[in-house]
């Protein structure tokens, strides 16, 4: 990142000199516009002190700032109300305070996750994330999402591993809570209040998480109705079923690390860790309750080499399957009661496929969470009801989409959850509710924000309710 400060627009040269030339280049509007709104500058800060030199700059000029770890959710959120820099936290990469025998790391926010894990194995622990977007995701970056992954069945969603943090906050201050032991829990509070905050009440940049030894053996089984040809997405009967199983499952002494309904077409699948003998009686177990299901149909249970299994199922999560997969529009998160994930897959799936979109689903059986993949091709290529009155309209796959997506966020309200646009086109974005309904404490949220970032230049726009 060595562009010449002569390159950069005049107005930069003075953030040039704060952050230094060679940390400062002008924005390239394919890599680093968010939304289709181009920063007028990327800065790439080299160590804490120079990144909150940057921060207190901008909060004194009023320039709009977008945190970006590895890019992997650059798409999350609302379109920026504005955009003037892009903030690089790449070089930030270190682990800074390692203690295998106490299992706690302590490292910069810029570090990807598969970095981390390789160093964790080489001591035979891990940290137990999965998120979707594969291990080029940043520690910082997954903190400020709240991403979270399938292993969160088994061992909880990251924030539950956050023993401390530092934080940069929009005037350039640097705040600490927490610390490196495990019974210290200081700044439990403060790390929730950034977990999710998609970067809007400061800058993460150093966490310290407690890691996980890692287990001496994996296993996962595949259930699908018999035959191990699975159904239509929509087949409602089949899903039902998987969900009966995935109650099963939860109730067994074998508890599972991952359970996760995937499709078109539709399966189970769900991964057991632990010593060899146990990960063999889990699966054994697991095969044991898929062939004892009554009345819903014969189900077929099939172990899988854990590795690609795993894999298969993030692989999913990230681009979808089937006739949608690494061909998506929109990708939509909802949450629901874990008990009617199953039955709202089939409706969504029914609706889709009435409006002529194709589908595809993964689901943490467990927590309710279920991602949906609409296909980017036009919509009402075989469907007869509103997809072909859409047609009339001058957009009539934007039409379309807007209206599943309501009727999702409508159906998910009424059993209590909610639903979240992870990603689709920005034109789009700006005509629905990307967060889903506001939260009650949508006060106390805008109270924070007034408090961490009064001049609004962390993320401006791209939270919840506007935030």
């Amino acid at each position: 990142m060595t562009e010449a400060a002569g390159q950069i627009d005049p107005i930069w040269q003075p953030l040039a000199a704060v952050a230094g030339p060679d940390h400062v280049r002008p924005a390239n509007p394919a890599r680093d516009a968010v939304d289709g709104v181009v920063p007028r500058a990327v800065v790439a800060p080299p160590d804490e002190e120079t990144l909150a030199c940057v921060l207190a700059y901008c909060h004194n000029h009023r320039l709009a700032v977008a945190p970006r770890g590895g890019g992997t959710q650059m798409r999350l959120g609302n379109v920026p109300e504005r955009l003037d820099v892009v903030l690089d936290l790449g070089r930030l990469s270190g682990i800074v305070h390692y203690e295998p025998a106490d299992l706690t790391v302590t490292v910069q926010a810029g570090m990807r996750l598969d970095d981390l894990q390789a160093e964790l194995a080489r001591h035979g622990q891990f940290l137990p994330i999965d998120p979707p977007g594969g291990g080029r995701a940043t520690i910082g970056g997954l903190l400020a999402t709240g991403t979270s992954g399938p292993l969160r069945a088994g061992f909880g969603h990251l924030r539950d591993r956050l023993l401390g943090m530092r934080v940069v906050r929009a005037d350039g201050t640097v705040v600490r809570s927490g610390g490196r032991v495990v019974k210290n829990v200081a700044g439990y509070d403060m790390g929730r209040l950034h977990t999710g905050a998609l970067g809007t009440l400061g800058v993460i940049v150093e966490a310290t998480f407690k890691v996980q030894p890692l287990p001496a053996a994996w296993g996962a089984v595949a259930i699908a109705p018999g035959g191990g040809a699975g159904p239509r997405a929509g087949d409602a009967t089949a899903l039902l079923a998987l969900e009966e199983v995935v109650a099963a499952l939860l109730d067994a002494p074998a508890q599972p690390v991952l359970a996760e309904i995937i499709g078109p077409p539709a399966r189970l699948v769900v991964g057991f860790a632990g010593t060899k003998n146990e990960v063999d009686y889990a699966v054994q177990q697991a095969c044991r309750i898929a062939d004892k299901s009554a009345g819903t149909g014969r189900l077929a249970a099939t172990p899988l080499p854990w590795a690609e299994t795993h894999a298969q199922v993030l692989s999913v999560h990230r681009e979808g399957a089937g006739p949608v997969k690494g061909r998506g529009a929109l990708v939509c998160r909802l949450h629901v009661p874990s008990d009617r994930a199953a039955a709202l897959i089939a409706e969504a799936a029914a609706e889709a496929a009435a409006a002529g979109v194709d589908l595809a689903y993964a689901a943490h059986a467990a927590a309710g969470i279920i991602r949906l993949h609409l296909g980017a091709e036009a919509p009402g290529r075989e469907a007869p009801g509103r997809a072909a009155r859409a047609a009339a309209q001058p957009d009539a796959a934007a039409a379309v989409y807007r209206s599943l997506i309501l009727s999702w966020l409508a159906r998910c309200r009424d059993l209590g959850g909610n639903l979240v646009v992870e990603r689709a086109p920005a034109a789009l974005k700006r005509e629905l509710p990307v967060w889903g309904d506001p939260p009650a404490s949508l006060f106390l949220m805008r109270a924070l924000k007034e408090k961490f970032d009064p001049h609004r230049i962390l993320n401006p726009g791209r939270y919840v309710g506007g935030i």
